[in-house]
């Protein structure tokens, strides 16, 4: 990226910095805010939560001064304020697709419904558009990005989440012509799928993130949605709905990560799946393997396995911290850092958390209601599955147990633009 970092001081000097808009500032918007505030030739000019209040504050919070803050949500009063080498404040989640002078739109939720909304705005008005809300790209990041190349933009998912490090090590090793086995991750917590924002609350760390990110945690539902973004943009599949989230650490993950008949755990290869308890976490691994006896001899050499399977490991991922390596390659390059590709081969399914009734209102991700567990597309469709960012303000008309799978026949919706985009998606690969 040197060579981008010398682009963007250029571009600094110029005084024609990279013009970022970005909606939510909780945890992960702040932390984005913060970080391209120490970077040269881009700007936040534009941040929007529907919470007015938190927005200022975040500003301030990175040193912007109250009057060096703009708040509205008038089109024209944001263009001279930015114009004038202020900070726009607003509640209005759309209001950069009215500013021509914004150049990428950067959504830093966790909602679908606001993904969705956001991203469909972006494209509409040919800007470009850098999510961290993998919850909306599972959801209809397919078609996101059919309508981000027909309107001449990128929509891209976020570097620094696991996916992304994940699908680099995959296109390693693909470009060396390896075989990949398994990719995945270190999940950092026991699974514990009724989880909800009570039982986690001793467990929510007082720096910004909330009960519901937590519980997206511990049910499982963010690893799902990870490694069925992993698995869109690699052509991976889950080996078993719900993957096997074995018990290993690092040195363990070759011989886990086996065919059964060669004394593993898999009934095929080219699969997502994690691993607990093992201190794997917060790194990915890619489990790969070669016919090739030369490489077989150089990797026991380089000592990274004992053959015949070996692994790549990338100790870290560094989340939204690395979301401007994102946006300068959309930007400056015109090119994505992870999307779905071809057909989808993974989904997130809903499952009830406690038993439903119909006439209740889902509450969504992160919340008391349902868990999201990843399968494959296929059988997502084939059996009506329900996908898991359609829980929102979704409500029930049929009775559902606890643990059971929800169909789209058990529920009603109201209309957004999610899905409207979803049902696009659907056609789409009918």
């Amino acid at each position: 990226m040197s060579g981008l970092g010398e682009r963007l001081r250029d571009l600094d000097l110029s005084g024609n910095p990279i013009r970022v808009a970005l909606v939510g500032a909780g945890y992960v918007g702040s932390g984005i805010l913060n970080v391209i505030g120490n970077i040269r030739g881009m700007e936040v000019v534009i941040l929007a939560d529907l919470d007015l209040e938190k927005v200022g504050k975040v500003y301030e919070d990175v040193g912007i001064s109250k009057k060096s803050i703009v708040h509205t949500d008038d089109v024209d009063r944001a263009v001279s304020a930015i114009e004038a080498g202020k900070k726009v404040a607003t509640d209005d989640l759309g209001l950069f697709s009215r500013i021509p002078r914004v150049d990428v739109v950067i959504d830093g939720t966790t909602s679908p419904k606001v993904g969705a909304y956001v991203a469909s705005e972006a494209m509409t008005s040919r800007k470009h558009v850098v999510t961290t809300n993998l919850e909306c790209d599972v959801t209809v990041g397919h078609i996101l990005k059919k309508r981000a190349d027909s309107n001449g933009v990128i929509y891209t998912a976020t570097a620094g989440e696991e996916p992304a490090v994940i699908k680099e090590l995959c296109d390693h090793a693909d470009a060396l012509g390896f075989e990949i086995i398994a990719a995945g991750k270190g999940k950092n917590n026991p699974l514990q799928l009724d989880a909800n924002p009570q039982t986690v609350a001793e467990k929510v760390p007082n720096i910004g993130i909330t009960a519901r990110q937590v519980t997206s945690f511990i049910d499982g539902s963010k690893t799902m949605v990870e490694m069925a973004c992993a698995a869109n943009a690699v052509g991976l599949v889950p080996d078993v709905r719900g993957m096997h989230g074995a018990k290993a650490t690092l040195d363990e993950l070759t011989n886990i990560f086996r065919l059964r008949e060669e004394g593993g755990i898999l009934s095929q290869k080219g699969v997502v799946d994690y691993v607990v308890g093992g201190g794997v976490d917060p790194g990915v691994f890619v489990v790969i393997t070669t016919g090739n006896k030369r490489l077989l001899s150089d990797l026991n050499y380089l000592k990274v396995g004992r053959g015949p399977n070996y692994i790549l490991y990338n100790p870290y991922h560094l989340w939204f911290i690395d979301t401007p390596l994102s946006v300068v390659r959309a930007v400056l390059k015109k090119e994505p850092t992870i999307v779905p590709k071809g057909r989808p081969t993974a989904a997130v399914a809903a499952v009830a958390k406690r038993s439903l009734k119909a006439g209740e209102t889902l509450d969504g991700i992160g919340a008391y209601c349902v868990y999201g567990t990843i399968e494959k597309w296929e059988i997502t469709e084939r059996e009506m599955l329900l996908p898991y960012g359609l829980t929102e303000d979704t409500k029930m008309v049929r009775d559902v147990g606890k643990g059971e799978l929800l169909t789209y026949d058990d529920v009603m919706f109201e209309n957004s633009v999610l899905l409207e985009l979803r049902r696009q998606q659907d056609d789409l690969f009918k």
